[in-house]
């Protein structure tokens, strides 16, 4: 069993490589306007179970998808996150009947950070759910405290 997880591992890693270098090879033919949305798993091939493959990040993915400026439009939607929950966290005044709305902005900061730094997204997973998350953060700001 240990020799099974080894090697199950062992190949996991493999796939990973074969995706950034084959994302790699993309975006040096196509850094400016990516290859399309549809496109990625065609250029990124399939998994055993015939699933197509993503760029397991969600930034590679969005650049290789839509290019350069659908990456500088997610970096400045991204990087805009932290700034709004801090400041609602700090500049706004919260009693107890706010405590629900101090627990829902401690959530998304903690998970900002968990996404960014820890997992930059395996996107296979988080990238659909990643349009919700800041879907939900959108709501936030419309809530008068």
């Amino acid at each position: 069993m240990i020799v099974g997880i080894f090697f199950w591992k062992k190949l996991k890693l493999r796939k990973w490589r074969d995706i950034r270098d084959k994302t790699r090879e993309a975006l040096k033919e196509h850094w400016f306007f990516g290859i399309g949305w549809g496109n990625i798993g065609g250029i990124l091939g399939k998994d055993t179970s015939g699933v197509t493959l993503n760029a397991s990040n969600a930034f590679l993915e969005v650049w290789l998808g839509g290019g350069m400026l659908s990456l500088l439009s997610f970096l400045v939607i991204w990087l805009c996150i932290p700034v709004f929950l801090f400041r609602k966290i700090f500049l706004e005044t919260f009693d107890e009947k706010t405590l629900e709305m101090q627990a829902i902005i401690l959530f998304y900061a903690i998970s900002w950070a968990g996404f960014t730094f820890f997992n930059c997204f395996n996107s296979g997973i988080l990238l659909g759910f990643v349009w919700i998350w800041i879907g939900g953060i959108g709501m936030i700001s419309g809530k008068k405290m």
